[in-house]
């Protein structure tokens, strides 16, 4: 019986670190924007926020390359910004559920 608690006790809490908490979802507001407006100019600004990457590495043993596209927070901030929208977490322009956007880098 001790035994089974104390697995349960283990399982409950490797299941509470494995997970990672959940990101806050970016909220905007604009005078007079639409939800349609916001998203077609978030989509805009996350295509121009992307950036080409790519790194190497070799040592005594292999090597390995990548490359690939990133986004860039900061960019789609500034870009979000300059078509007059403004960070704000009580705004009510958001995405849907389950189309966040997650970045790599800032």
């Amino acid at each position: 019986m001790r035994l089974a608690f104390c697995t349960s006790i283990v399982f409950a809490l490797v299941a509470c670190v494995a997970r990672p908490p959940p990101k806050p979802v970016s909220r905007f507001t604009k005078p007079g924007a639409t939800q349609q407006q916001y998203m077609a100019d978030r989509y805009a600004c996350y295509q121009e926020s992307a950036q080409n990457a790519s790194g190497a590495y070799v040592n005594q043993y292999a090597g390995a390359a990548r490359s690939g596209v990133v986004h860039s927070r900061n960019a789609w901030l500034a870009c979000m910004g300059g078509h007059g929208y403004v960070l704000d977490p009580n705004g009510d322009l958001a995405p849907p559920p389950g189309m966040e956007i997650h970045f790599e880098h800032q």
